[in-house]
């Protein structure tokens, strides 16, 4: 559910979305979080006997917490779901899952992620600016696997997380931003995808 949130406030820019997706992962880390490292497939409850006493964790269920927990870091700027998303880690980069055995794509992925930043793009533009509206659709379709997409309509007041200034402009533009710098503004939203390739190749 966390994720589906995640995904629907990158492809409409409603904010309804983002605090939903930080209900869900509050949830995750209020029950299932487990001592040391990790979380539980399913909160065990006071009364469990036998070998239902035991919390189970399960590895691809622990990649999507890091994965979705770090996502909604870097959206919305709160350093707690990074704490999450290292919790899991934590359990991912464990002696048992790391002797080579078992270790999966997934964990390798996550860990890239919480290492690296995402490719980050941000629309400046009102919602209803058909201009802002086609800048948007083109950073959606951009093919990458860790993205960060923010839509900031200054009538909403603040970003989420405002980890970037943007200048003020009289139409809607796109910025590439990596760290705490951005590119110069793209307009054209057919530009975007070439502006985006030259801005990766320099990285």
């Amino acid at each position: 559910m966390g994720q589906g949130f995640l995904a629907l406030y990158a492809s409409s820019g409603e904010r309804i979305w983002l605090e939903k997706a930080r209900q869900a992962a509050r949830f995750i880390d209020a029950n299932f979080a487990l001592r040391g490292a990790g979380y539980a497939t399913v909160a065990v409850s006071a009364g469990a006997r036998g070998v239902f006493k035991e919390s189970v964790r399960d590895v691809d269920e622990n990649i999507a917490v890091a994965r979705f927990a770090n996502s909604l870091y870097r959206y919305s700027g709160v350093a707690g779901f990074r704490a999450l998303a290292q919790h899991a880690m934590r359990y991912l980069a464990s002696p048992q899952l790391a002797n080579g055995q078992r270790l999966r794509t997934g964990i390798l992925l996550a860990d890239a992620e919480l290492a690296g930043e995402p490719t980050h793009v941000t629309i400046v533009g009102h919602k209803d600016d058909a201009s802002a509206q086609a800048l948007h659709g083109a950073a959606l379709r951009y093919p990458s696997v860790y993205r960060r997409v923010d839509w900031w309509d200054k009538r909403e007041g603040a970003m989420p997380n405002p980890d970037v200034r943007y200048p003020e402009l009289a139409r809607a533009a796109a910025f590439i931003c990596t760290g705490n710098t951005c590119s110069q503004p793209v307009f054209d939203s057919s530009q975007l995808a070439q502006t985006l390739d030259l801005s990766m190749a320099s990285d």
